[in-house]
């Protein structure tokens, strides 16, 4: 920006990068008289995802839920979410937290923008541990006795178990069962 003639007072330019500029003005005596002016970019607003439910850099299960909310001192008007997994936005229309369930390790990512443009980020990634909890008894005796008479397999994690067989202690197949819910 070099020189601009200005037939009405104030005057605003828009789109200044943070630098030094000369701000002069010529009066109808033809004087001249200018300022030094430093615009300085934007002070930083930072924001971050807070992590309900799951502290620090904690191990979410496999098929557990995860809340992340966006955490600022200052006031925006959208926010982004960009994630690899599918997500709820729990209070529409800002959006401002959302909910899901990732099935594996992922970084998700937030924009916020206030209403005069300016936009923050953050980022935070969520640790998914893939390994299956399940429980089942090392031996039972299915001899109509009344103790440890069956078998059952325990999880909270799993909706379907594709196969089960039970061999006894010499290798023979004594069970097999497809397709069933735990």
């Amino acid at each position: 920006l070099d020189t601009l003639s200005l037939s009405s007072i104030p005057y605003s330019v828009d789109n200044l990068q943070a630098g030094i500029y000369e701000v002069g003005a010529l009066d109808a005596n033809n004087c001249y008289n200018s300022v030094e002016v430093t615009l300085n970019n934007p002070p930083e607003r930072p924001i971050n995802i807070n992590r309900n439910a799951l502290p620090g850099d904690s191990i979410l299960q496999l098929g557990q839920e995860i809340q992340l909310q966006v955490q600022s001192g200052w006031t925006y008007d959208s926010v982004t979410w960009i994630s690899d997994f599918d997500f709820e936005c729990v209070n529409p229309p800002l959006c401002d937290i959302i909910q899901l369930m990732p099935n594996a390790t992922t970084t998700i990512q937030v924009m916020v923008t206030d209403d005069g443009g300016c936009t923050s980020s953050a980022s935070t990634t969520v640790f998914v541990s893939t390994e299956l909890n399940v429980f089942g008894p090392s031996s039972f005796s299915p001899n109509g006795d009344g103790n440890n008479d069956y078998f059952t397999l325990f999880s909270n994690q799993i909706s379907r178990i594709n196969i089960l067989e039970i061999y006894d202690r010499w290798g023979n197949q004594v069970f097999v069962q497809n397709d069933f819910a735990p």
